[in-house]
């Protein structure tokens, strides 16, 4: 197994289980969308212990481990799980991994944006899909629940997250035209 570190937190690993469990789910195979969500559950209950330890051991290297874009993939991942948790019923897991992301979101991006500064490399998009999986695993928590503020601030959530994303394609776009005509 390859060695984890800030440009790859296990939350990738996570993330990308977690999206296409939820997609077979919607697609109508709940049995394969059941066992990749049991493993995007190992894989996230893997990225929390790595995350625990950088936590414990402080310093200088959880600056720099939580202060990248790849940082954010934690929060996407685990708005993802909460999302498919939402989709198999499972409220209060839902509610827990919805209100960690927030949390996290709200940890983590400061850091991400005060070292991002004005670069807007490929990894800046983690900006956008960290609160956009926020945003969806609450719309998601919000209609299987039977929490209607959730959903609505799901709602609002996902406009910041578009925004985002414009903004950060549109950092994008320069910086690849300034590229080539260097």
């Amino acid at each position: 197994m390859s060695e984890h570190r800030a440009d790859n937190p296990w939350g990738p690993e996570a993330m990308a289980t977690g999206i296409v469990a939820v997609g077979l789910h919607l697609a109508g195979l709940v049995w394969a969308a059941r066992v990749l969500l049991a493993v995007t559950a190992l894989l996230w209950v893997v990225l929390a212990v790595v995350f625990g330890g950088l936590v414990a051991g402080g310093g200088a290297r959880l600056r720099e481990e939580t202060s990248t874009p790849a940082a954010l993939t934690a929060v996407a991942a685990t708005g993802v799980l909460g999302d498919g948790a939402a989709t198999i019923s499972r409220p209060v897991a839902a509610a827990v991994l919805l209100g960690l992301a927030a949390v996290l979101w709200a940890v983590l991006l400061p850091r991400v944006l005060r070292r991002l500064g004005r670069r807007v490399p490929g990894s800046a998009f983690m900006l956008t899909v960290a609160l956009g999986m926020t945003a969806v695993s609450a719309m998601t928590a919000g209609k299987t629940c039977d929490v209607p503020w959730l959903g609505t601030l799901g709602e609002v959530l996902l406009w910041p997250a578009v925004i985002v994303w414009a903004v950060v394609a549109a950092g994008a776009v320069r910086h690849a035209m300034a590229s080539a005509s260097d």
